[in-house]
């Protein structure tokens, strides 16, 4: 009889559906709830549904666009913990890896940077455009960086003889 082996996407479905991706969506879910009352009970329950279906960046994507239609109307602390749970629903399937700890601190990072900018410009420390030209340039060179490493894994770089 055959051993049977776990495709990638069983075995992504499965870390998506971890203990610490569980508690997050909860902590995601009463955020909201908290936060904005009757719209925030059908953004918690379209994010907890997206969870529970799809992988967790589709969760984390729609729970992003909730929170931002949300954000008028509830404490900024609440949202914050909201924003935390997104991050713990995002980085749940690292926890799979043989060694998570090197993506997981380069995401908290991240997201503290991005925090800290957030509230900078909130308190107009820095101006709104400034602000966002500190995201658009931190995600295109994240992008440029994910993307030469991809050319590097994949092996598609050439030497520089060619």
């Amino acid at each position: 009889m055959a051993a049977r082996t776990d495709s990638t996407a069983d075995r992504t479905r499965r870390a998506d559906r971890s203990r610490l991706g569980g508690a997050s969506v909860l902590v995601v879910a009463g955020a909201f709830v908290l936060s904005a009352g009757a719209p925030g009970i059908a953004a918690a329950a379209a994010v907890l549904a997206v969870w529970f279906a799809l992988p967790a960046t589709y969760a984390f994507a729609l729970g992003n666009v909730a929170l931002a239609a949300l954000v008028g109307s509830g404490d900024v602390v609440q949202l914050a913990v909201a924003e935390a749970g997104l991050l713990g629903v995002l980085l749940a399937p690292a926890g799979a890896l043989d060694r998570p700890g090197r993506p997981v601190a380069i995401a908290v990072g991240g997201a503290a940077a991005g925090a800290a900018l957030a509230w900078a410009a909130s308190r107009g420390a820095v101006g709104l455009w400034v602000a966002g030209l500190a995201i658009v340039a931190a995600t295109g060179l994240g992008g440029y960086g994910l993307h030469r490493y991809q050319l590097v894994e994949l092996d598609s770089v050439g030497d520089a003889s060619e």
